[in-house]
């Protein structure tokens, strides 16, 4: 388990543990360094596992089969973590945001890291909430539709179901003026549905012409509770951002798409919204979607389709239809079937 926080203690381990995974090592920066994996994640028994900080010692002398890795969504910031598990001919299937469409959002990265795979003879692929929610069922609803004009998405999360590292990315706590100086600087943050569009758009036979993104302040009208930084955030600063990319296409099918990342105040809920405007329209809401439970679950059930698949950095449309798992995982890793 490469990163113990939020989604890792909240969901994932558990998730893993009760599909008959065996965790083997951990790594993590935090104060829980040292201590068992089992604890840190609430299991209520040690695993007999203890957390590192040091990447090297969490994989010597064991037989690994896949490292689930979930630290950062920039691939520049996981390339190092990434790489030595791949260097140690373990495969990594990580939630970063930015794997989902490696060779659109960092070409030279992916290039490197699909090499290195494919020397090891291992497995680099993304999965997540994203996987279904926002790729494969837009492009399952796409394929109803006789012609498109169109596709719009919105999705909204709460910043508190994540770790410190994802509010903080996000602008968490900062003034307008700091987040402005910021943007113009350095850029939006990664856009997880930006990626998500351009994988909508590969699957479809579009080809992206153009992409504008911009990025909007969170602002708290009243103070508003950040527990991923165990702070409260006062009136007047940020308490997340809006992500907008807006994507042309030479065939000429637009998709806009809004990432509202926030601070939930009481009431608020997650929203998954898309429409496909065309013949005929379509429109599918999930209401209130468990957007963290539903990355660690799609991530664990798509561990054996990375250990199967074939070497390299892959993404989504070269691993089978994602599906639910009643079994232990092993029963669906060819080796161990072929066996």
């Amino acid at each position: 388990m490469y990163g113990v926080g939020a989604v890792a203690r909240g969901q994932m381990v558990r998730l893993m543990k009760e599909k008959g995974v065996e965790i083997v090592g951990a790594v993590s920066r935090s104060r829980d360094v040292g201590r068992d994996l089992g604890q840190v994640c609430g299991l209520g028994r040690p695993l007999g596992v203890l957390i590192s900080d040091d990447p090297l010692i969490a994989v010597a002398g064991r037989s690994i089969d896949i490292a689930v890795h979930a630290v950062t969504n920039s691939l520049a910031g996981s390339f190092d973590q990434i790489a030595v598990c791949v260097n140690n001919g373990i495969n990594v299937l990580t939630i970063g945001t930015q794997a989902i469409n490696p060779w659109g959002a960092a070409p030279d990265l992916a290039k490197a890291l699909d090499r290195m795979a494919r020397e090891n003879k291992v497995t680099i692929a993304a999965s997540g909430f994203q996987d279904v929610y926002w790729i494969n069922m837009i492009i399952h609803l796409a394929g109803t539709s006789h012609t498109i004009e169109s596709i719009q998405g919105t999705a909204r999360f709460n910043i508190n179901e994540f770790g410190p590292e994802v509010a903080r990315s996000y602008f968490v706590g900062d003034a307008v003026e700091d987040f402005r100086r910021s943007i113009g600087k350095n850029g939006p943050p990664a856009n997880t549905l930006r990626y998500c569009a351009e994988r909508i758009c590969a699957a479809m036979d579009l080809t992206v012409q153009t992409v504008s993104e911009a990025c909007e302040p969170v602002i708290a009208e009243s103070d508003v509770e950040c527990t991923s930084l165990s702070t409260t955030v006062p009136a007047g600063r940020l308490i997340g951002c809006t992500g907008i990319c807006d994507l042309k296409t030479v065939e000429g099918v637009g998709l806009q798409v809004r990432y509202i990342r926030k601070c939930y105040q009481p009431g608020e809920k997650d929203i998954n919204r898309w429409i496909i405007h065309g013949r005929p329209d379509i429109t599918i809401e999930n209401i209130d979607p468990p957007t963290a439970v539903a990355t660690a679950s799609t991530t664990v059930n798509r561990i054996p389709d990375v250990i199967n698949a074939e070497p390299g950095f892959v993404t989504g449309d070269q691993l089978p239809q994602l599906r639910y798992r009643p079994l232990p995982l092993h029963h669906y890793v060819h080796a161990a079937l072929d066996a």
